[in-house]
């Protein structure tokens, strides 16, 4: 018995020593913080979405401003609208996004083993080269790309394209997946490529060796030592970079509107800006949620 009540008070004392410390303190000041800034509008974002809105009798006789109702999903997911609003642009998302992913992980973890594990020159140029994509901003990325392949269907001046081979490029390499997956390549490879040669640094190169000692070749030793210990930042790269190409907006309105090639964050916009609010509010929802299943 007395076993038993030393415990309990050697509990009571740690628990209190925990409640009392200054990182037990700071924890819940930051999980106050975040639920006002992201959980509270967050749940009002979806609320919304389950209530008549003032505007609403344009779209049912019956709508009550502020009564619960599943309608605007309803209409939204299985409505005649649902297959522009919501499953062609999440078909176009996951199409570009998961290809711009694979594209710039395999080119960033190319350039990363070059750069960390080759003899080639200029490492240390090519180190800080390889990550300027992602600081110059996406729509610059993107309105380099029209003004090189523009399309006459988007009127203007013709692009550099036309102007040295005198006709004009065609559509799908002017506008639509093609040049969004290879502008978001472009933009999103310095993921892979820190993470990857930050993980090839840390390896210890004497397992490596060892492995070469005892006759081992070197697709051996990628395959069965290398690969294994950066699979890892290979993974963190895949969802980091997916991510972001899923939410993206700049690329994907640029390269894609003219051709209507629209992808969530794009039809989010349009929502939006035709005061579908409700829409919007879903189409961000589903945008959430998506994420949060990758991660």
């Amino acid at each position: 018995m007395s076993t038993q009540s030393s415990a309990l008070s050697r509990w009571k004392n740690s628990a209190k020593r925990q409640l009392r410390s200054p990182e037990f303190i700071i924890s819940i000041f930051l999980i106050i913080i975040l639920s006002y800034l992201v959980l509270v509008p967050l749940f009002n974002l979806a609320w919304r979405t389950f209530t008549w809105g003032p505007g609403d009798q344009r779209i049912s006789r019956e709508a009550i401003p502020g009564q619960f109702t599943i309608a605007h999903w309803d209409r939204v997911l299985f409505g005649r609208v649902s297959n522009k609003m919501v499953w062609q642009p999440l078909a176009n998302t996951m199409v570009t996004g998961t290809i711009a992913a694979a594209a710039a992980l395999l080119l960033g973890g190319t350039f990363a083993w070059l750069v960390v594990r080759s003899d080639i020159p200029g490492r240390r140029i090519m180190r800080t080269m390889l990550t300027l994509p992602y600081l110059i901003p996406a729509f610059a990325i993107s309105l380099a790309w029209e003004t090189m392949f523009k399309s006459p269907i988007a009127g203007g001046r013709p692009g550099l394209f036309e102007v040295l081979f005198g006709s004009p490029p065609p559509t799908w390499l002017s506008y639509g997946p093609v040049p969004i997956i290879i502008a978001m390549t472009i933009h999103f490879y310095p993921f892979a490529f820190i993470l990857v040669s930050g993980a090839l640094s840390s390896v210890d190169s004497q397992l490596e060796e060892s492995a070469e000692l005892q006759g081992a070749s070197r697709w051996t030793i990628m395959r069965r030592i290398t690969f294994p210990m950066v699979l890892p930042a290979f993974l963190s790269s895949l969802v980091l970079t997916f991510g972001r190409t899923v939410g993206g907006f700049a690329i994907p309105y640029f390269l894609g509107g003219p051709v209507h090639y629209w992808t969530l964050s794009t039809m989010l916009f349009r929502s939006f800006s035709m005061g579908l609010d409700v829409i919007g509010y879903i189409i961000a929802i589903l945008l959430i949620v998506l994420a949060s299943v990758l991660v």
